[in-house]
This record gives C-alpha cells, sequence and structure tokens, in this order.
C-alpha cells in the first residue's frame, strides 16, 4: 500500500469514530435523557450524583417530575416545542440541586430529550461580567467591513471573555487545510500566527460535527470520562452531537496534550451552511467553564459567523459589480456565434487586477485573446484539458509541472481556470509563473501512520514547533478570495452570454418577422395592384370601376383584420362568410341561410375564400337572388370525399341567363381555388338559380372531430391534367410559377400584352415541373416563396434546359439569399411591365 492509500485509509477510520455517540460525558456536569414528553429518565450520566445528588442507577427508568418541579418541567416541555431545540441548546435558567447551584438547558435529538445540568462555580462576580463585554465587542465587529480586522477584533475580544490563554483564529484554505490568521496570546504561551495546519487535523466528519454544533469544550484532557447509562442495555446510542458534556475522543485528548494545551473551547465560523474556519481557545491548565461563560461565547460564536457572512457578502457583491462590468465588455455577439470582444484590452487589465496573475488567456472557440505572460499553444491546450476535466466548475492548479512532466511549461506554473457548463466553447485562464516559496507549518504536516487492528490509524505528530516547507516550481497559491471571485465571475459570464445568446435570437427572430412582414406587404401590394388592373375589365364607367375595386380591397382587408387578430393562426369559416353575408342575414325574410359544422381555415386560404365569397355575392345582389326582396342564397358546407365539400344556391331570383363573357369576378370564382389549393369549382348558371360548388383539401382546414381527416385527393370533378400540346417552334410560350391567382393572372395578362402567344401558370413546385417538361418555353417568372416551399428546383431545371428566367419576390433583399448560385435577375414585387420588358430574350415584345 502506498503513503497517499495508507493516509487515506487512516483518515477514513478516522471518520468511523462515533464522535457524536461516544457513550460517555464530561465530568464537570451532569446529563440525563428523557423520551420527547419528559415524563421517564431513560439515560443517566455517571455524574448525577456529584452534581444532583442522585445516583444514574437510581434515576433510571424514574418519573423526571421526581428530580425537577412542576415548573421547570413546564419550561423545558415550552422550550422543546420551539423548532429552535433540534439545532441548539435552549437555556432554561439556573436551578438549585443538593446545594449546587447548576444552568440548565434542553435540546431534543431523535425521539430523545436531552438535559443538561451545569454548575456555577463558587466565584459568582464573573456571572454577569461577560454580558456587559459581549454587547460592546459585536456592536464594534458589526461596524466593520474587513474580515481580517474581525478576526483580529474578535481574538482579543474573545481571549477577555473567556480567559483562555491563547485564541487562535483559523480560516480553511482551499485545499483543506488551516491557516492560523488572527490570534490573542499570553506571552507565555508560544505563537501560532502564520502557521498551517493540514487538512488531517480536522478529518471531514469532524468538520460536519463543528459545523452543526455551536460550542464545543473540553474542560480537562487529562479527565477520565464518566459513563453514559441506560434504562435499557440494548437501547440505541444516544446522539450528543449538540451536548455541551458530550464526550473526548482519545486521539483528539493526545493531540490536545502533544500541543502542551489542557483546556480548549471551539466556536466554529459557519457560512454559508459551510465551515469557514473556526475560532480556538486554549488554556495550559484544566479550566472548569463557567455556564454563563459558555452562553454567551455560543451566541458571540453565532453573531460573529453572521457578522463575517455579511462582511464576505459585502465583498462577493463588490466582486460582483466588477465582474458584471468586465463580462458585460468581455461578451460580444455577432449574426454567426459569440466573438472576442473589442473590450479586451480593458477588460483584461480589471481582471488581472481582480484575479492577480502573470497572464491571461480567453477563450471563443477557437478565436483567443491574450494578456501578459502565457505558454505556448502546445502547453496551452495542454493545460485546458486539465483544467476542463473540472466540468463546469473553477478549477485551479499550482503545479503544473508535476501533473504535465512532458509538457513544455517554461516558467509557467499554476493556472486557474473559468468555464461555463452551458457554454464549454468560453474559457477564461488565468496563468501564475513559478516562484519559489516558503510554508510554514504548525509541526512537520506528514504525519506518521501506525497500523492497528482496523488497519492504518493517524497517530498525532508528538512536535508542534514551526516547520518550513520548501516548494519549487509552483506559483502562488490561489487563496479562497480568488476563488469567491472566479465564482462570481463565472456566474455574472454564464449569465451575460445567456442573455446575449437570447438577445441574438430575438434579434434573429425579429429580423424574420421583419422580413416576412415585408413579404406579406409586398404580396398584398402586387395583389392590389392585380386586382386594380384586373378590375377595369368589362366597366363601362369610373364609377363602376371605382365600386368595384374598393368592394374586393374591402373583402380583402375584412379577410386580413381576422387574421391579425387570431395572430395568423387562422379563422373560422363562418367568421369569413358573416364579411360579406351579414346585411343580407340581418335582413327580414332570412335571406340567408348557413349550414355546416365548426370549420377553421388555414390562414393562406382565408383572403382567397373571402375574395371568392365577395364575387359571389356581389353578383347575387346585382343580378341574382339578393337583388329582390324574397330571394334567397343557401351557402352550406360538409365534409365529404376527405375534403370541405362548399355549395352556393341561389333560389326565387330573377331568370337566370349565363353571361355573354367570362369576367374578372367569375374568373376568380371559377380559377383561384383550383390554381392556389389543388381544389376543384364549378359555376353553373341554372335559370333556377346560380349554384357553385367548390371542394377543398383536408390539409387546409380543421373540423371540430375525433379523428384527423385522411390524405385530401380530388373528387370526380377534379379537372384533368391538361395534355401536352405540339412544339411548332414559331410559338412564344411563357410560364408564371406564382402561388397567388390573381397576381399570376396579372403577371399572365402582362405577358401576354408583351407579346407571348401562351402563357401558361403554375402555383407549386410539382406543377412547374411538370409543365416545363411538357412544353418548350422560352421565359419564365419564378416566385422564390411558394406557400412554404421554394422554387429552387425549378430554377434548377430550368437552368439545365438553358431557358431564361428570372425571380419575383416579396422578401426584398432577403430573396436573394434564398436562391444564391443562380445568376439571374432578381426583381421585387409589385412589379412594374417596363421591369418585365428589359428582361425579355430579343423579339418577344
Amino acid at each position: 500500500m502506498s503513503d497517499a492509500e495508507a493516509l487515506r485509509e487512516a483518515i477514513a477510520n478516522c471518520d468511523r469514530e462515533p464522535i457524536h455517540t461516544p457513550g460517555c460525558v464530561q465530568t464537570y456536569g451532569a446529563l440525563i435523557a428523557t423520551d420527547p414528553q419528559l415524563e421517564t429518565v431513560l439515560f443517566a450520566s455517571g455524574t448525577t450524583g456529584d452534581h444532583l445528588g442522585r445516583p444514574a442507577d437510581g434515576l433510571l427508568g424514574t418519573p423526571v417530575r421526581s428530580l425537577l418541579d412542576i415548573e421547570t418541567l413546564h419550561n423545558l416541555r415550552n422550550a422543546l416545542s420551539r423548532t429552535t431545540a433540534q439545532s441548539q441548546r435552549e437555556i432554561i435558567g439556573n436551578r438549585s440541586f443538593a446545594g449546587c447551584l447548576c444552568e440548565l438547558s434542553v435540546h431534543a435529538k431523535g425521539d430523545r430529550a436531552i438535559v443538561e445540568f451545569l454548575p456555577h462555580p463558587e466565584d459568582a462576580e464573573r456571572i454577569t461580567a461577560p454580558l456587559a463585554r459581549t454587547r460592546t465587542m459585536l456592536a464594534q465587529a458589526v461596524g466593520c467591513d474587513d474580515v481580517q480586522e474581525i478576526l483580529e477584533y474578535a481574538t482579543h475580544q474573545l481571549r477577555g471573555l473567556t480567559g483562555h490563554d491563547r485564541v487562535k483564529a483559523y480560516r480553511f484554505l482551499p485545499d483543506g487545510a488551516g491557516e492560523v490568521v488572527a490570534e490573542a496570546r499570553t506571552p507565555k504561551v508560544e505563537a501560532y500566527l502564520g502557521l498551517r495546519f493540514p487538512a488531517s487535523d480536522i478529518p471531514p466528519r469532524a468538520r460536519e460535527l463543528y459545523a452543526s454544533t455551536p460550542i464545543r469544550v473540553i474542560a480537562d484532557v487529562d479527565a477520565a470520562d464518566a459513563p453514559l447509562l441506560s434504562v435499557r442495555e440494548a437501547a440505541a446510542p444516544l446522539d450528543l452531537s449538540l451536548a455541551m458534556l458530550r464526550g473526548t475522543s482519545p486521539v483528539h485528548l493526545r493531540y490536545m496534550k502533544n500541543m502542551g494545551v489542557r483546556s480548549t473551547l471551539t466556536l466554529p465560523i459557519v457560512v454559508n451552511g459551510e465551515m469557514w474556519g473556526l475560532f480556538a481557545a486554549h488554556h495550559m491548565t484544566p479550566m472548569r467553564p463557567n455556564p454563563t461563560m459558555l452562553t454567551t461565547a455560543e451566541l458571540v460564536g453565532q453573531m460573529l459567523s453572521m457578522i463575517i457572512q455579511h462582511a464576505i457578502q459585502r465583498r462577493q457583491e463588490r466582486h460582483l459589480q466588477n465582474a458584471i462590468g468586465i463580462a458585460t465588455k468581455l461578451v460580444a455577439v455577432d449574426d454567426s456565434e459569440l466573438s472576442v470582444s473589442a473590450y479586451w484590452e480593458r477588460s483584461s487589465k480589471v481582471l488581472a487586477q481582480s484575479i492577480p496573475c502573470d497572464g491571461l488567456l480567453y477563450c471563443v472557440g477557437r478565436q483567443q485573446q491574450a494578456f501578459g505572460h502565457c505558454p505556448e499553444p502546445a502547453a496551452r491546450r495542454a493545460i485546458q484539458e486539465l483544467t476542463r476535466s473540472a466540468e463546469g466548475k473553477v478549477s485551479f492548479f499550482d503545479d503544473l509541472p508535476a501533473r504535465l512532466p512532458d509538457v513544455r511549461l517554461g516558467d509557467t506554473a499554476g493556472a486557474l481556470a473559468i468555464t461555463l457548463r452551458e457554454h464549454p466553447r468560453i474559457e477564461l485562464l488565468f496563468v501564475r509563473r513559478a516562484v519559489d516559496r516558503q510554508v510554514r507549518w504548525a509541526g512537520e504536516p506528514n504525519k506518521g501512520l501506525e497500523r492497528t487492528e482496523r488497519g492504518f490509524e493517524i497517530n498525532p505528530r508528538n512536535s508542534f514547533a514551526q516547520y518550513n516547507q520548501s516548494l519549487v516550481g509552483r506559483c502562488d497559491e490561489w487563496t479562497g478570495d480568488d476563488l469567491d471571485v472566479a465564482r462570481t465571475l463565472q456566474f455574472v459570464l454564464s449569465e451575460a452570454v445567456d442573455t446575449q445568446e437570447k438577445l441574438k435570437d430575438t434579434r434573429h427572430r425579429l429580423g424574420f418577422l421583419v422580413r416576412e412582414l415585408n413579404h406579406r406587404v409586398r404580396n398584398i401590394l402586387t395583389l392590389v395592384q392585380s386586382l386594380a388592373r384586373q378590375s377595369r375589365e368589362g366597366v363601362t364607367s369610373i364609377e363602376s370601376y371605382t365600386e368595384a375595386l374598393e368592394q374586393r380591397i374591402v373583402a380583402l382587408a375584412g379577410a386580413h383584420n381576422l387574421l391579425t387578430g387570431d395572430e395568423m393562426r387562422g379563422t373560422s369559416l363562418d367568421r369569413i362568410t358573416a364579411l360579406e353575408l351579414r346585411p343580407y342575414q340581418k335582413a327580414e325574410g332570412h335571406r340567408v341561410t348557413l349550414v355546416g359544422p365548426k370549420v377553421v381555415l388555414r390562414a393562406d386560404v382565408v383572403p382567397v375564400i373571402a375574395l371568392v365569397l365577395h364575387e359571389l355575392t356581389s353578383n347575387a345582389a346585382k343580378y341574382g337572388a339578393l337583388s329582390t326582396p324574397v330571394g334567397h342564397v343557401l351557402l352550406e358546407w360538409r365534409e365529404q370525399n376527405r375534403g370541405l365539400h362548399l355549395r352556393w344556391q341561389e333560389s326565387d331570383g330573377p331568370p337566370v341567363e349565363p353571361p355573354p363573357r367570362e369576367g374578372f369576378g367569375r374568373s376568380i370564382i371559377e380559377n383561384a381555388i383550383p390554381f392556389e389549393f389543388d381544389g376543384t369549382a364549378e359555376l353553373t348558371f341554372a335559370p333556377a338559380g346560380v349554384t357553385a360548388a367548390f371542394w377543398l383539401p383536408a390539409p387546409l382546414f380543421e373540423t371540430e372531430v375525433d379523428e384527423p381527416l385522411a390524405e385530401a385527393t380530388p373528387d370526380e370533378e377534379t379537372p384533368r391534367e391538361e395534355q401536352p400540346r405540339p412544339i411548332d417552334g414559331t410559338t412564344r410560350r411563357a410560364l408564371v410559377v406564382e402561388d397567388n391567382f390573381v397576381i399570376a393572372q396579372e403577371l399572365r395578362q402582362a405577358l401576354a400584352r408583351l407579346g407571348f402567344d401562351t402563357v401558361d401558370t403554375a402555383s407549386n413546385t410539382k406543377r412547374a415541373l411538370r409543365q416545363i417538361d411538357k412544353h418548350q418555353y422560352s421565359f419564365c417568372l419564378l416566385d422564390i416563396d411558394l406557400n412554404g416551399e421554394t422554387s429552387h428546383d425549378v430554377a434548377k431545371k430550368l437552368t439545365q434546359l438553358q431557358i431564361q428566367f428570372c425571380f419575383i419576390t416579396g422578401y426584398g433583399s432577403e430573396g436573394y439569399k434564398i436562391c444564391e448560385g443562380f445568376d439571374v435577375t432578381v426583381l421585387t414585387k409589385p412589379i412594374s411591365l417596363s421591369e418585365l420588358q428589359a428582361l425579355l430574350p430579343n423579339g418577344d415584345g
């Protein structure tokens, strides 16, 4: 077994010692334990006869009221009802037993109530003196903002309060060792100020017990402990963690004797629930403790812990403010990834002052910024690999040459790394050079070990004289203050990165929304432009043209208002029908009947349905059923053939005759739904009234049904695919790929005016590719965005066939990014006739 393994075994054996259940008590007082209701004595110390006049064997199993009066029992039970009784002793007051004045205290441990009796010394003058001293001490400590100054002041005041020969303030270091950082002593005892004690002097189990015990007293290291007797031999050991009289550890007694100490008092310094350090008072002769002094010292210890914690928190708040200032300048965001900030030069100097170092390295992915002394790249990588094993914790090393013997480190010996668990590509590395330094120990730190039946055990060192250890190839130590600053920086840096990432994400989302809004606005403008041009067909006056255009724009605007109110999630069919038919629904005679289930149409479907219903309603009001007082319109819809079937039926109106020509409104009714959504539309001019039937595929709507609709397929009325036309070599043919029917019609007419004999249209990529396979085109217009897909594949096909084309888009400049790689023109909606003419091949137009 190696020395390190033997030491680990010895510490483990030390931790297994039942120091919280020793089964004995010190002899300067007495103790009993009862049931929670304080009815029966279950445990009694062997000292009850000396201090209470009742031997332990005569107390076990007897009622507690035989020892304590009713008033005292009442006070004890009240004290046990407090929640603090589980974590500290509750002081009851003084009572006399067999002519001895004792201070009574009670606390609870598990299902036992533990009552302690601490006799007062015959000299009563010091009973009240500690109280006045405490008031002054705490008042001055509260006003101090420096932890070291508090410790120095507290050690002197505690020595005056307790009367011990030496009081030292002992602070734990990051590696678990401790250092005496403040001391008050009489000249007859040796000084320990500045000396260190190895971590094994206070094993982990003992530290846990110290952290939960407000005060620990050993009155006489030479006195044998008294046994703790139980009413039942097989009773579970009594937990004496909080008991003032708790028995002693043989190893600890040997340790104290080797130091020349005969009496001790220890007050833990607990910060944020963990052991930060302790006040240790030593006396060179046995000291029978004064109960009032002990109670006062316990209170002072708890208050000093709070004062020190508050001072540390104030210091950390200052660190936090500095760290916030650094982090907000150190972290920057561009459109690609987190980048090294331009404020590095200024921030690096502040960082080097916050955590003293010789060099500094800031890594963001592959980007690095250095300040001061930094090792070569190969050494940097080795150090980073070592520090990253900490998995997001602040890691630090002062002995890199020993840990990385095969790496050329130069004079670099130490590193402290701040990494972010959520952002592993970000790291802040503080570097220190090697220095020759000495550490002063209280005795040689490598304790001797002895082999026993239980294995290796610690043999307390015999000498505590100063021992100087020379350290070569190490840097200055990373202190607790350094680690506090580092952890604060880690927290703030992580928060800053999270915030910046959220800002970047928000900025990208806002950019997308702006582009999408720009796209929608341009499409609307193009749609309005197309409506304006095509509404001119067939009109005989400016008034009729203005009226038709205004009504169509109002219908379109109403549909968009519905979508905006529903946050572009779609809207119900009955709300769309109300836009046009509400005036007739309210009229006398029930002019309109609506029949159908609750249907919500997809957002992109709503404007088209609104325009179709507008054209039907407008024609019915001018020429059909709604033009007479008795006419009636039935609009019904239902699920049919895995889609939504709508039927418009007019009745009781004037006799119907087919119109002599096909106007723009009729074109919308018959072609918009088939063109944009692969649906069907049929318009019939029967003498009894106009009838229109439409079918929409299932993905375009949702109904309140239990099961989703199957994939939509057109019914038997779906128009068959157009057959290929022969190519005669003289026909000029163009293709418009655009998902909006009105805009597609406008572009088709524009190309026709520019001289194309035939202009085909397609609303999606699949249809466009089929058209290109069947026909020979000389020019094509491609809308980049086709209802959720792009025309990239169409452009690729046209490029292979060497057919001239151009892109059109509502996204503005963003459209260029979508179809990069094609050396063609991109036109932004709305498009003018002159723009198109400038692009056409020679001879066209």
